[in-house]
């Protein structure tokens, strides 16, 4: 067993949700944010806390959901050792710098889950997504008006097996929402051109 304490700022929280899909007994989404199930509010700093005691599995779950954080709303402390085992201060000290390589075709893997297919629906004013597990074979079809609420359906359904996947879902969702948004056309894998409006 592990004594932790979890501090979690939700001014910071964009809902994405990763923490909720990571350590769902931890945090659950309510509304647009997160929610930190068992927290009580800090009136001096806003933050929420809470001190667990929890086996080793579920203290892997809450350090892994604090790390996944994109935004470093969630700290996480051993309240045994007080050592701080996900922290919200960036370091790059000492940092090693890569050089982001170019794409190749040749480095994409297929999803073994299937592939997905993107579209508006501007009547609605919806994303919609399907995923196909055979050619042109639409299985499911998530539609949603925001992003965030596409790709956190997507991995609570476990609709996806690789992270470049969940990673290209992102930008295309976001894409198709700027499209939106704008009244320009959207083409999947395509660049947006923002000099043609669609015609009504």
């Amino acid at each position: 067993m592990r004594r932790l304490k979890i501090i979690y700022d939700r001014e910071r929280c964009r809902g994405l949700g990763m923490c909720a899909a990571i350590a769902p007994h931890q945090f659950r989404m309510k509304g647009k944010k997160a929610v930190l199930v068992r927290g009580k509010r800090t009136p001096r700093t806003g933050e929420y806390s809470t001190i667990l005691t929890v086996p080793a599995a579920e203290s892997e779950r809450i350090v892994k959901s604090g790390m996944a954080c994109p935004v470093n709303a969630i700290r996480v402390i051993d309240m045994d050792t007080r050592k701080s085992l996900v922290q919200t201060r960036i370091v790059t000290h000492g940092a090693k710098r890569i050089d982001a390589d170019a794409a190749r075709p040749k480095d994409f893997v297929m999803d073994r889950k299937g592939y997905l297919l993107i579209r508006v629906d501007r009547d609605h004013g919806l994303i919609e997504v399907g995923l196909c597990r055979r050619k042109n074979q639409v299985d499911v079809i998530i539609t949603g008006r925001n992003p965030t609420d596409i790709y956190y359906t997507i991995l609570k359904k476990k609709l996806l097996s690789r992270f470049e996947h969940a990673a290209y879902i992102g930008k295309e969702t976001q894409k198709a929402h700027t499209a939106l948004q704008l009244g320009i056309e959207y083409v999947q894998d395509a660049p947006l051109d923002f000099s043609k409006n669609v015609k009504t």
